[in-house]
């Protein structure tokens, strides 16, 4: 006898599972925000980065979610499946760039691709719950969206805290960001639930398929027409 599922997600997947998936999708990709903070001592001891550096590099995360918010926005609005799929991956670019080990400027980089990837998601979590989710309990799905994400934050610090600490902060780093691979998984059963852009659907019916049955014109006999002719002005008696 399988065990039931907790009312809340019960309550977010009914009827909707786009919902949960996009709940778990944020809560995978948050992890390394987490650790991040808690490895940032590390890094720069390891790495003998002056504070400006070390500064340069824990703020290029927030300097990307300020310059790419807006063209994301109009990105999902016509995009929103390729923003669902593009914001995991940049993700997993930047935490690939970030634990290479290499020069100040490549752990920048990685903060670039992470800020983007991270506004990406979060972005079209919303707009994909606002499009797709369910009416009636919209509010509480987009709670659980927000909450999901910061569940995953608070993971990523709890793990990236409860690692041994001998070891590099590279490797810990990869490990305690673990859920952000895991969940890419996740992509190809919420893409299956979205319907296509409006882009690709039109596309679609310019190669052939599905159009509105075309209306034949409207013949008029010599009666409607007379019918709907104005009729002259009686002259004015003189």
């Amino acid at each position: 006898m399988s065990k039931p599922s907790p009312p809340w997600i019960h309550a977010i997947a009914r009827g909707h599972p786009e919902s949960l998936l996009t709940c778990l999708l944020i809560f995978g990709n948050t992890f390394s925000i987490g650790a991040f903070t808690v490895l940032l001592p590390e890094i720069g001891r390891s790495n003998g980065l002056s504070d400006v550096a070390l500064g340069a590099i824990a703020g290029a995360f927030g300097l990307a979610r300020l310059l790419a918010d807006l063209p994301a926005g109009l990105f999902i609005t016509h995009h929103l499946r390729r923003a669902v799929w593009l914001g995991p991956l940049a993700l997993a670019l930047g935490i690939g760039l970030l634990s290479a080990g290499g020069p100040p400027w490549m752990m920048v980089a990685g903060r670039l691709l992470l800020g983007l990837g991270h506004s990406l998601g979060m972005l079209a979590g919303i707009n994909l719950i606002i499009r797709h989710g369910p009416a009636h309990r919209r509010g509480f799905v987009l709670n659980a969206f927000e909450m999901s994400g910061m569940l995953g934050v608070l993971g990523g610090i709890v793990l990236a805290g409860a690692l041994p600490r001998d070891w590099p902060w590279h490797q810990s780093l990869l490990v305690a960001s673990s859920p952000q691979f895991v969940v890419l998984g996740l992509l190809p059963a919420l893409l299956q639930t979205l319907p296509p852009d409006p882009e690709r659907r039109q596309a679609t019916l310019d190669a052939g398929g599905a159009r509105p049955a075309r209306q034949p014109p409207i013949r008029l006999n010599r009666p409607m027409r007379a019918r709907l002719q104005p009729s002259p002005r009686a002259a004015p008696p003189k």
